[in-house]
């Protein structure tokens, strides 16, 4: 339940305690979701972005700093 405790801790403690996962679907889209989605994958992960973002370009940036992948689909 993740209004109960923290999710990105609970991803990171699963994947050899920093790690993080390989792949992140993000199905929201909101600010908060996208902020989890980006403290769950591991360096050079992948977000798969299935709803539409609501602030994009400081997701991008963001990505582009930590050096991480989104894949984002478009309907």
């Amino acid at each position: 339940d993740a209004t109960r405790s923290n999710i990105v801790e609970q991803v990171r403690k699963l994947t050899d305690g920093q790690r993080g996962a390989d792949v992140i679907i993000e199905a929201v889209g909101s600010k908060e979701t996208w902020q989890k989605a980006m403290g769950m994958v591991r360096r050079g992960g992948i977000i798969s972005a299935q709803a539409p973002m609501v602030e994009w370009a400081a997701a991008a940036a963001a990505l582009v700093l930590t050096k991480q992948q989104a894949v984002a689909a478009v309907e």
